[in-house]
């Protein structure tokens, strides 16, 4: 019996790693990889090799990078459309996150935005989106990463993921839309 309780920890241990595929849920690379993959990868992503989704920003190496991913593989028909106005308003979230209580839409209140690169037209994208939903002008600020008020990085176009930036802005906006934005 005290061999099985020695034996026992070891041979768990040996069919979990058996079992264990690394944790890295991806395969390697072919020549040409496929679409949405660069050489920044070492390896494909599975969702990539299965041709689901695609990177929506790119992949540069020594760069920053955003994760987001835009679904291609067939059959999914989206609920929303870029006309279209559905999914969760500035209404709907303050009510599911119990914001106007404790906040009271933010007045007074101070939320820094920390993105990579310049967002250049951050307040006419900011009020596009707060007229759409009668939230008023926003009070947003603009600092590069010196506290300066000029001399910006390069834009996030520069770092392809300007639309993971307006969606940051926009939804900062939504939960609170009172609040100071301070975007760096």
């Amino acid at each position: 019996m005290n061999r099985f309780k020695l034996v026992a920890p070891l041979l768990a241990a040996l069919a979990i790693a058996a079992c264990s595929s690394g944790g890295t849920g991806s395969m390697p690379t072919s020549a040409a990889g496929p679409p949405g993959a660069s050489a920044a990868f070492k390896h494909v992503p599975e969702w990539a090799a299965k041709h689901q989704a695609r990177a929506v920003c790119p992949q540069v190496v020594g760069k920053p990078t955003c994760l987001a991913l835009q679904v291609t593989r067939g059959g999914v028909t989206p609920l929303c459309s870029p006309s279209s106005n559905c999914g969760w308003t500035p209404t709907d979230l303050q009510t599911a996150y119990n914001l106007t209580n404790k906040l009271g839409n933010g007045s007074g209140t101070a939320v820094a935005v920390i993105e990579a690169g310049d967002v250049s037209d951050a307040a006419s994208a900011l009020a596009t989106y707060r007229n759409q939903y009668g939230l008023g002008t926003a009070n947003l600020v603009k600092y590069n990463e010196n506290g300066q008020q000029s001399n910006y990085p390069p834009d996030c176009s520069s770092y392809g993921w300007c639309i993971e930036s307006y969606l940051d802005i926009d939804m900062v906006s939504a939960a609170c839309p009172k609040c100071t934005i301070y975007l760096m």
